[in-house]
């Protein structure tokens, strides 16, 4: 998915939600050239909320567990003027054990009541394969660009490979 990587998370020294990306903390910015809204108000325009909403008025960051980082991408779909909100991630980052990050595998929290509660909320697409050479095969007779992220579901390590075709 091709777009802006958003990280949600609950700040305890402050006390609120903050919104960064790897550039900005809760978006203090001009809006981009080819756009006209900075990308918190296009995060909220994706979720179906106004966008000057503030962050703590989203009613369901009241049921997030605060404990967790939440990683989104922001698409900006040429075919239609509202961006979609995809979750990729999630990291719980204050756990049993000291200093360590846990990886939450999506199958475990595609299942939780406050993400299925978000109508507006996308999710990857998932492909699962048998083996190495079931994704090679799938890449090799695919003719058309693609780009696999393989996840490890028991550590949370990743990497990408893509097919050889071009646009």
């Amino acid at each position: 998915i091709d777009g802006e990587l958003l990280s949600l998370f609950y700040d305890n020294r402050q006390e609120t939600w903050l919104l960064a990306n790897k550039y900005n903390l809760s978006f203090y910015e001009k809006p981009k050239k080819n756009r006209n809204k900075t990308i918190v108000q296009l995060f909220f325009k994706s979720l179906g909320y106004h966008e000057n909403t503030i962050i703590s008025e989203l009613p369901f960051l009241k049921d997030f567990k605060k404990t967790c980082n939440y990683v989104f991408i922001l698409n900006f779909d040429n075919d239609t003027k509202n961006p979609k909100l995809y979750l990729t991630n999630i990291f719980q980052v204050q756990c049993n054990l000291p200093n360590t990050i846990k990886f939450v595998p999506d199958f475990e929290y595609r299942t939780w009541p406050e993400i299925n509660n978000i109508p507006e909320l996308h999710f990857p697409k998932k492909h699962i394969f048998e083996s190495y050479y079931d994704v090679d095969e799938f890449l090799r007779y695919l003719h058309k660009p693609f780009k696999f992220v393989l996840i490890n579901n028991k550590t949370g390590l990743r990497t990408c490979i893509e097919n050889n075709e071009q646009l």
